[in-house]
């Protein structure tokens, strides 16, 4: 068979039919184009999407509208929340044995200021699953033996406001207040003004032990460090 011809030109005169090299040239490109398109749709499907908010946390519904201000653990099992609200008079603290998927609160443990002024709890911290102490924003210290089934009375150990607590061992601590700072030495029993005049000057708001340092943050681009072993006064 004759390949197809086409009559054109002066009478008489035939061509032959080809391509243009610039269509061969856009067939190409959209060839390239489709398989780009292709390999990108096969990549998309094999690739497991990214994790989502659900699988990273988890909400713990607490029964409580509470404002809470710390939250502490000394294993999987038991753990502590401290807080407090203007409708809760004297502090809140919870306490749980099973993760934190049930939790039983008590409620009155600090004793609110003159005129009905609410003290919520703002730090706490436990030395094992029996010892601890927390802090109340009106300067209260309170203490207990039994991982927090009772509380001792609570103390003004400088009728200063408080912020932060920070422990070494079972006897030793620290606490962070509008006066400076306070230490124990007996597991937070008792509580004594540290003769330093920086960690006053210095408005702490936060106290950290590092290895044998302890570090003070405090408000207006504030830092100090001291030596760990801190004079207090008699």
């Amino acid at each position: 068979m004759q390949p197809p011809h086409l009559h054109g030109g002066r009478s008489g005169q035939r061509y032959k039919t080809c391509a243009r090299p610039q269509s061969i040239a856009v067939l190409r490109l959209l060839r390239l184009v489709l398989y780009a398109i292709a390999l990108v749709v096969v990549t998309a499907c094999g690739r497991k999407p990214p994790p989502t908010a659900p699988a990273l946390w988890q909400a713990i519904a607490l029964g409580t509208a509470a404002d809470f201000r710390a939250v502490t653990f000394v294993d999987a099992d038991r753990g502590w929340i401290i807080g407090g609200k203007w409708d809760i008079a004297g502090g809140l603290i919870g306490r749980t044995t099973d993760r934190g998927v049930s939790w039983q609160f008590t409620s009155g443990v600090v004793r609110d200021e003159a005129g009905g002024k609410r003290c919520p709890l703002i730090d706490v911290r436990f030395i094992d699953a029996l010892s601890g102490v927390a802090l109340g924003s009106c300067g209260a210290a309170l203490e207990t033996i039994d991982g927090g089934n009772t509380w001792s009375s609570d103390t003004k150990p400088a009728y200063q406001q408080l912020f932060s607590l920070q422990f070494a061992d079972a006897v030793r601590g620290w606490a962070i207040g509008e006066s400076g700072l306070l230490a124990t030495v007996d597991g937070g029993s008792s509580w004594s003004v540290v003769r330093d005049d920086t960690s006053r000057a210095i408005r702490g708001r936060s106290v950290q032990r590092i290895g044998a340092v302890l570090w003070v943050a405090g408000q207006h681009g504030r830092l100090a460090r001291s030596a760990f072993i801190a004079e207090t006064t008699s």
